[in-house]
Protein backbone atom coordinates (compact mmCIF):
# COMPACT_ATOMS: atom_id res chain seq x y z
CA UNK A 1 0.00 0.00 0.00
CA UNK A 2 2.58 2.57 0.87
CA UNK A 3 4.51 1.54 -2.35
CA UNK A 4 1.51 2.63 -4.38
CA UNK A 5 1.05 5.78 -2.49
CA UNK A 6 4.51 6.59 -2.96
CA UNK A 7 4.06 5.20 -6.92
CA UNK A 8 1.05 7.89 -7.29
CA UNK A 9 2.57 10.91 -4.89
CA UNK A 10 4.06 14.03 -6.31
CA UNK A 11 7.66 14.52 -6.67
CA UNK A 12 7.18 17.15 -3.99
CA UNK A 13 5.24 14.30 -1.52
CA UNK A 14 8.40 11.97 -2.17
CA UNK A 15 10.81 14.63 -1.01
CA UNK A 16 8.77 15.49 1.95
CA UNK A 17 8.71 11.55 2.74
CA UNK A 18 12.08 11.21 2.00
CA UNK A 19 12.99 13.97 4.59
CA UNK A 20 10.87 12.84 7.14
CA UNK A 21 12.56 9.24 6.96
CA UNK A 22 16.27 10.78 7.01
CA UNK A 23 15.07 12.76 9.76
CA UNK A 24 13.66 9.71 11.76
CA UNK A 25 17.21 7.52 10.85
CA UNK A 26 18.91 10.49 12.42
CA UNK A 27 17.61 10.62 15.97
CA UNK A 28 19.63 8.82 18.93
CA UNK A 29 16.11 6.81 20.20
CA UNK A 30 16.25 4.31 17.45
CA UNK A 31 19.91 3.55 17.93
CA UNK A 32 20.22 -0.04 18.95
CA UNK A 33 20.80 -0.21 22.35
CA UNK A 34 24.24 -1.57 23.71
CA UNK A 35 24.46 -4.96 24.30
CA UNK A 36 24.89 -6.23 27.87
CA UNK A 37 26.83 -9.31 29.03
CA UNK A 38 24.34 -11.55 30.35
CA UNK A 39 25.84 -13.85 33.40
CA UNK A 40 24.64 -17.57 32.60
CA UNK A 41 24.71 -20.06 34.84
CA UNK A 42 26.78 -23.39 33.64
CA UNK A 43 24.68 -26.27 33.21
CA UNK A 44 25.06 -29.10 35.26
CA UNK A 45 24.78 -32.53 33.84
CA UNK A 46 21.82 -34.62 35.05
CA UNK A 47 22.60 -37.76 36.99
CA UNK A 48 22.61 -40.78 34.56
CA UNK A 49 20.51 -43.10 35.70
CA UNK A 50 20.36 -46.37 34.20
CA UNK A 51 16.99 -48.26 33.14
CA UNK A 52 15.60 -51.49 34.27
CA UNK A 53 16.36 -53.21 30.92
CA UNK A 54 19.19 -51.64 30.13
CA UNK A 55 20.99 -54.66 29.75
CA UNK A 56 18.54 -56.17 27.12
CA UNK A 57 18.47 -52.78 25.26
CA UNK A 58 21.92 -52.92 25.25
CA UNK A 59 22.22 -56.95 23.79
CA UNK A 60 19.23 -55.67 21.28
CA UNK A 61 21.23 -52.08 19.97
CA UNK A 62 24.19 -54.79 19.56
CA UNK A 63 22.41 -57.57 17.82
CA UNK A 64 20.45 -55.08 15.36
CA UNK A 65 23.84 -53.31 14.47
CA UNK A 66 26.15 -55.74 14.05
CA UNK A 67 23.00 -57.27 11.27
CA UNK A 68 22.92 -54.02 9.88
CA UNK A 69 26.64 -53.82 9.35
CA UNK A 70 26.45 -57.82 8.25
CA UNK A 71 23.59 -56.50 5.67
CA UNK A 72 25.83 -53.22 4.49
CA UNK A 73 29.29 -55.78 4.04
CA UNK A 74 26.68 -57.72 1.68
CA UNK A 75 25.83 -55.29 -0.23
CA UNK A 76 29.38 -53.60 -0.64
CA UNK A 77 30.02 -57.35 -1.96
CA UNK A 78 27.26 -57.59 -4.12
CA UNK A 79 28.30 -53.82 -5.95
CA UNK A 80 32.03 -55.11 -5.97
CA UNK A 81 31.04 -57.99 -8.06
CA UNK A 82 28.99 -56.21 -10.50
CA UNK A 83 31.60 -53.57 -11.17
CA UNK A 84 34.06 -56.65 -11.72
CA UNK A 85 31.31 -58.14 -13.95
CA UNK A 86 31.04 -54.76 -16.41
CA UNK A 87 34.22 -53.59 -16.02
CA UNK A 88 35.49 -57.45 -17.52
CA UNK A 89 32.36 -57.00 -20.04
CA UNK A 90 33.52 -53.81 -21.11
CA UNK A 91 37.37 -55.08 -21.20
CA UNK A 92 36.45 -58.03 -23.58
CA UNK A 93 34.02 -55.99 -25.93
CA UNK A 94 37.13 -53.07 -26.25
CA UNK A 95 39.94 -56.15 -26.76
CA UNK A 96 37.09 -57.56 -29.62
CA UNK A 97 36.91 -53.92 -31.38
CA UNK A 98 40.50 -53.73 -31.17
CA UNK A 99 41.00 -57.25 -33.46
CA UNK A 100 38.27 -56.48 -35.59
CA UNK A 101 39.59 -52.85 -36.44
CA UNK A 102 43.32 -54.32 -37.16
CA UNK A 103 44.31 -54.35 -40.32
CA UNK A 104 44.98 -58.12 -41.86
CA UNK A 105 48.43 -58.86 -43.39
Amino acid sequence: MLFAQEVNATSEDANEALLDLATALRQPEHAAPAPQAVQRAKPVPAPLRRAAGSSAMREELQRRSADYRAFQLKLNEAREERIRKTMADVRASLKAAAQATRPLH
